[in-house]
């Protein structure tokens, strides 16, 4: 396994950001009381952890790299 040239700068890519925030998401909502999971079902917080990663793969497949002129 070989990491990416640019790996100490993973945190501003979008594919990372998006898998962070998917695994925020997830484990917030496992997390919640059952008083608080009553307002926001399963079903939503599936589709929206589910979109969040899929964010992160569209993110993974779309050029990240600065262009050029930009610092």
């Amino acid at each position: 396994m070989k990491l990416i040239d640019e790996w100490r700068g993973c945190l501003r890519f979008l594919s990372v950001q998006a898998n962070v925030i998917g695994i925020a998401i997830s484990t917030t909502y496992a997390t919640l009381y059952s008083q608080l999971k009553e307002n926001f079902p399963p079903t939503y917080m599936a589709i929206l952890t589910g979109v969040v990663f899929v964010a992160g793969i569209v993110g993974r497949l779309i050029s990240q790299s600065p262009k050029a002129g930009d610092s």
